[in-house]
Parts: C-alpha cells; structure tokens; sequence
C-alpha cells in the first residue's frame, strides 16, 4: 500500500468518520431510532466512500461524480430489482429504504472532496499495519451499512403494506393474546396495543406482537417493522423485517445478541405464531 493511500486510511477525519459510521449503525440506530440516527450514517459514509475509493482508482472527480449519481440511483426505485435479485441469490443480504430526504447527504461530497488528510507521522512499519486494519474494518463497515444487521430475518410480501397491516389486525382478533398487554406497554418499541383499541394506534412501520418462549415463566415482545419494496410500498410490495426480542425485564435482544441457536429458535416461534398465519390470511404459501 502506497504511502499516499495510507495518508488517506489514517488520516484523524476519515478515521472520525468511520468510527461514527460504526457506532451509528451497530448501537445509536437500535437504542434512538430518530432522524438523526437515520441520516447520519449517510453523511459519515458518503464522506470516507470516495476517499476510500480514491485509494484504486486516480480519477478523483469523476469518483465523486459517480459516488454522487450511485447513491442517487440507490435511494431511488431504480435499485430496486437489482436488491431483490441479489437477495434472491445471494448468502448475505443487502437492503435500504426509500426515502429522498437522504439526498441531502450529498452535500458533505465537496467537503470530502476537498479534504486534505495530513502528512503520515508513524515509522514506514506502523503505518502499513495500521492502513491494513483501517482498510478491513472500512470494507466490513460499507457491508454491514447496505446489509440487513440488526434484522433477525426478512419476510417479503407481493401484497401492500395496507393489505399487510389488515391482516395483522385480523390476526389480533383471532389471537387477542398477541396483544401487547398494559403492563407491558411500555417495553414496546414504537407501538403498543390496548384489547379494544389494538389497531388505532398502527400508525408507523413498527408492529409488536406478545408471544411466550416455551422455557420462559413471562411472555416475551416480539416486535417487527415494514419495509419498502419500491416507492410506493403502502400500495405495492412490501416487506416485514423481524427485528428483535423483548423480555419483560425490558432487555432488548437484536440480531447481533443473540446466538445461532437462540436466533433459530426465536425465528422459528415467530414464522410460526406470526408470519404462517399472516400469510394464511392472505391466502400465501412459502416455504421457510
């Protein structure tokens, strides 16, 4: 690795940048879940990206200009069939959701444009160790920002988040024990239910349903959101992301907590009690 790429690596803003990039979407995003959260992993990653990318290749405008142009095309429906194939096909997920608001990300562009990152003041040897290490956590931190962390399992859905929403509100009338109880109302993430008045307040993406884990003396939050299949999910496709476990000692468990056993067995009680009858009342046939 060149001495000029590793001035880029381990300059102090592009390792800032990274760090925030990190901790936005393995920590602040699950524990805030706000705009900011939201956005912030979009400035941060459009800022390192073309640096990074400068490092192959020495055409630094026309870096910038296509970065620009991708992540408009990635925010837009237009890479919508390109996620779904690769989805289809591939081990490791990727996802995103539309939403043109991101777009304003791209002003930190000419800011990282014409970043200069300071001379490089460690012997030869550090310096090509360290440019090493910060190489593989950026590459890992662009997989983990396009990829599905922090979501248990996806389940897709050719029917619109209306005709989703109404099944899930048929279910809770068949299953009123799904129902998130008062006592335990505030350990749900975005959405709680009363026993008559469970679907008036399904007015965001997030849904929670309350199941018992066999083993478990108290019953357990299973909570869920929707996701945009194209640009116009609440009429078209959508796509339901199992997101995580609650406890009625309000302990929050994600993807990332929770072990390949603990993992299975709690997809395999949610497909089971949720999605299967989702699916049934939709008249749906998967194969899990």
């Amino acid at each position: 690795m060149s001495s000029k790429n590793s001035e880029i690596l381990i300059s102090k803003g592009f390792i800032l940048c990274l760090m925030i990039l990190l901790l936005n979407d393995f920590f602040l995003k699950y524990h805030f879940h706000n705009r900011l959260t939201g956005k912030l992993s979009d400035f941060v990653g459009l800022f390192i990206f073309p640096l990074f990318m400068c490092i192959f290749f020495e055409k630094r405008k026309l870096i910038y200009i296509l970065t620009a142009i991708g992540f408009i095309i990635w925010k837009s429906p237009f890479s919508t069939l390109v996620i779904h194939f690769w989805n289809d096909f591939a081990f490791w997920q990727i996802n995103r959701v539309i939403d043109y608001t991101d777009l304003v990300a791209l002003l930190v562009l000419p800011i990282s444009y014409y970043y200069k990152p300071k001379d490089v003041k460690f012997s030869l040897r550090t310096t090509k160790y360290f440019s090493v290490v910060i190489f593989l956590i950026t590459c890992f931190s662009f997989l983990a920002t396009a990829g599905t962390h922090g979501r248990i399992k996806n389940y897709a859905y050719s029917k619109s988040k209306k005709e989703v929403n109404k099944a899930i509100k048929e279910l809770f009338k068949l299953h009123p024990e799904y129902i998130v109880p008062d006592s335990l109302r505030k350990y749900t993430i975005e959405y709680s239910g009363n026993k008559g008045e469970a679907f008036k307040r399904m007015t965001n993406d997030s849904v929670s349903f309350h199941m018992y884990i066999p083993g478990s003396k108290k019953g357990s939050i299973f909570w869920c959101g929707f996701v945009g299949r194209n640009d116009n999910w609440e009429n078209n496709e959508c796509q339901l992301s199992f997101i995580g476990i609650c406890n009625a000692d309000n302990v929050r468990f994600y993807d990332d907590q929770l072990t390949s056993i603990e993992k299975q067995k709690a997809t395999t009680i949610f497909q089971k009690n949720i999605i299967f009858r989702i699916d049934s009342i939709l008249h749906i046939k998967r194969n899990f």
